[in-house]
């Protein structure tokens, strides 16, 4: 019973492991396109030709520069100095919630049901409860251990690449 459990949360989590792997697509190859993947006040990290790393806020844009709001001061970027600018995407944490609930339901379904005793002298609510407090338990459980590993998931986005 419970290797059954084992290999159907380990099922839940292949079948969403391609879930965090999509992306939102390619990368534009000039400001003028970044409009479609940038909006003013988004942090991001501008990567220039020299190598160094600026993270800022999104103050505005054009086709030909890219001005960023540093600690109160702006800095611009003209599209000849941009080797890369990414941003940091954060996953959902709904997924991670309702993968969570339910590996922990069937986990805790499958221990509390352990817990309940085969034959049960009388009738009656108290027959059963181990598989119904497990199985609650262990959704509650599971959505908190599910919602911490989505807030630690943070990736980044590559939005655009000089060509």
């Amino acid at each position: 019973m419970v290797r059954g459990m084992v290999v159907a949360i380990a099922c839940v989590f292949w079948l969403a492991g391609p879930a965090f792997a999509q992306s939102d697509g390619q990368p534009v190859h000039s400001f003028e396109q970044l409009g479609t993947k940038l909006t003013i006040g988004e942090v991001i990290a501008v990567l220039d030709t020299s190598a160094g790393e600026t993270r800022g806020r999104v103050a505005a844009f054009t086709r030909e520069a890219l001005t960023l709001a540093i600690d109160g001061s702006r800095r611009r970027f003209a599209m000849a100095d941009v080797a890369r600018i990414e941003r940091r995407q954060r996953d959902s944490v709904a997924n991670g919630l309702l993968i969570g609930a339910g590996a922990g339901a069937v986990l805790g379904y499958g221990l509390g049901r352990g817990a309940d005793s085969s034959s049960c002298p009388r009738p009656g609510i108290e027959c059963g409860q181990g598989a119904t407090l497990g199985t609650v338990t262990g959704a509650l459980w599971g959505a908190v251990g599910g919602w911490l590993a989505d807030t630690m998931i943070r990736k980044r986005e590559v939005v655009y690449l000089k060509p």
